[in-house]
């Protein structure tokens, strides 16, 4: 009987080891993080319209300078002077772009922060629930105001 009772007692030790780690994977899952999402493609592409005239300015001033170097110049020369600048126009397209993914981020990063959203997913991926960020981050990076007309 007293070795009986010992195993009651071990079972019931056991039992509440158990239950507290419970209570701890519980609280640990309550205090999970708060999950965020954007519409990356819409942001992005909105973005990129808004810089697209940086860009045609750029390649109109390129185009300016090319005609101007170009005149009498054979047809090799030409071609090569053209590979010159359209790798110009290409390194300033993806300086805007690489740009353009940081304000977005910085922006995000920053939206995030002050919504207490500790992960942001883009939408195509949370499918219930969540914090939607798009617009507050559309807001501050100007698309707003651009797409309204305001």
């Amino acid at each position: 009987m007293h070795r009986h009772r010992n195993g009651i007692v071990l079972f019931l030790l056991l039992g509440l080891l158990v239950a507290a780690a419970s209570g701890v994977m519980l609280s640990t899952a309550q205090q999970a993080s708060k999950i965020g999402y954007i519409d990356s493609d819409g942001l992005l592409d909105a973005y990129a319209q808004t810089l697209l005239p940086v860009v045609l300015n750029e390649r109109d001033r390129l185009q300016s300078l090319f005609d101007e170097e170009s005149a009498g110049l054979d047809d090799e020369a030409k071609q090569a002077l053209f590979a010159e600048y359209e790798r110009r126009l290409d390194e300033f397209s993806q300086g805007v772009e690489r740009q353009m993914i940081q304000d977005v981020e910085r922006v995000l990063a920053e939206v995030a922060k002050e919504a207490g959203v500790d992960v942001v997913f883009d939408a195509r991926v949370v499918y219930y629930g969540g914090v939607d960020l798009t617009l507050e981050v559309a807001e501050r990076l100007g698309l707003l105001e651009q797409s309204s007309g305001e």
